[in-house]
């Protein structure tokens, strides 16, 4: 049994496929994973194929879902289908859900499933997004035996207006499976980030991770530390933002209270080198990076939208509108002056995760993978 698990990009092998990796292996499927890589060389992308026992392939996605690239990367997954012969596929993120399942469709792939990280259309998104993206997902959702969703607001609306073929399922997974222990492990020391760049020992370190996008929202972060001249405010990312937030920083007066950490391969040791995570996106699925700090035992002070509210309970952190500068503030500056808070909420949220982890995860999945090749593959369910 072979399955094939698409994503549109990765700088190598990530928790992003870990917990779907380990429930296909578990049930003896050959796991193939195909993305559009940045491996820095062909050694290492095989040393990842050894490690783990899978096969990984290179497809051309475009990260522009009208871009003509995307033509190529279509043909690049049809011919790999076609030279595999996969008995499942599973689409993950908006153009690998697209052409992924337009491809199992013409090669009449018997099990074919849709995880969407975050649909485009939701609860307040724009009008173009509906316009745009429900159409096409109403249409691709008729080549899918399942639609797994990882917040519970997309579950609902999956549930209730998308209906798969045959006898397909709309199934609810609390995201990827976070590995808990690499966050929350007693063994992991601190990042030199302070001495790094210079930040006192007594301040309170805020941080960020993700890429430098106007989604992400940092600039909000920048703004609210502004008057609260102990906070130092890190964001770990590369992104077409970087200029435009440093000068932000500078004309804020906080250029030395900003830091801009780049692409960080030891996130856990960084997270321990921080007192507080921000997260003050305006559009997230069910964010990696809150959960990761959540493990990591810090308080947070995140957006209040979907899937950040399935995550972020009172007693753990704020959730606040993204636009809301003061609303930033004012939380930053009640954990600020309160250590006796930070640490109850980094606890409170190391208990919260536990939901969310891959012991939860993966079993899930090994459930979905193997009713689907019962029902649509052996025909001895449903």
């Amino acid at each position: 049994m072979k399955l094939l698990y698409i994503l549109n990009f990765a700088r190598r092998l990530n928790q992003f496929s870990h917990s779907s990796m380990l429930a296909a292996q578990a049930l003896g499927y050959e796991f193939h994973v195909a993305s559009n890589w940045s491996y820095p060389n062909e050694d290492e992308k095989r040393q990842d194929e050894i490690k783990y026992g899978i096969r990984i392939h290179q497809i051309d996605f475009m990260r522009n879902p009208l871009h003509p690239g995307n033509i190529k990367a279509y043909r690049q997954i049809s011919s790999l289908m076609e030279h595999e012969n996969f008995q499942i596929v599973h689409c993950n993120t908006p153009i690998g859900g697209a052409l992924g399942r337009i491809a199992a469709k013409r090669h009449h792939v018997n099990a074919v499933i849709y995880q969407a990280h975050g649909f485009h259309f939701y609860q307040g998104a724009p009008w173009t997004s509906w316009v745009l993206y429900y159409p096409i997902e109403k249409i691709l959702t008729r080549y899918s035996d399942c639609i797994i969703t990882i917040n519970k607001e997309d579950y609902e609306l999956a549930r209730k207006q998308l209906r798969p073929r045959l006898s397909g399922k709309v199934v609810y997974v609390p995201g990827i499976g976070i590995d808990i222990h690499r966050y929350a492990s007693t063994e992991i020391e601190p990042a030199k980030i302070k001495e790094e760049y210079g930040i006192p020992d007594d301040a309170i370190v805020a941080i960020s991770v993700g890429e430098l996008n106007r989604n992400k929202n940092h600039e909000v972060v920048i703004r609210a530390i502004q008057g609260i001249p102990h906070v130092h405010y890190m964001i770990a990312g590369i992104g077409p933002l970087h200029e435009k937030l440093i000068m932000l920083a500078e004309e804020q007066g906080i250029a030395d209270r900003v830091h801009f950490l780049g692409y960080r391969s030891d996130i856990p040791h960084v997270y321990k080198a921080s007192d507080i995570f921000c997260l003050p996106s305006y559009r997230e699925g069910l964010s990696a990076s809150l959960m990761e700090a959540m493990a990591s035992g810090l308080p947070v002070i995140c957006s209040d939208i979907r899937g950040n509210r399935d995550l972020v309970l009172r007693q753990g952190g704020y959730l606040i509108n993204p636009k809301d500068v003061q609303g930033f503030a004012a939380a930053l500056n009640e954990l600020v002056s309160s250590d006796t808070k930070r640490v109850r909420m980094g606890k409170a949220n190391r208990k919260t995760i536990e939901a969310f982890s891959i012991n939860q995860v993966v079993p899930m999945m090994k459930s979905i993978y193997a009713e689907l090749v019962e029902r649509n593959i052996t025909g001895t369910s449903g």
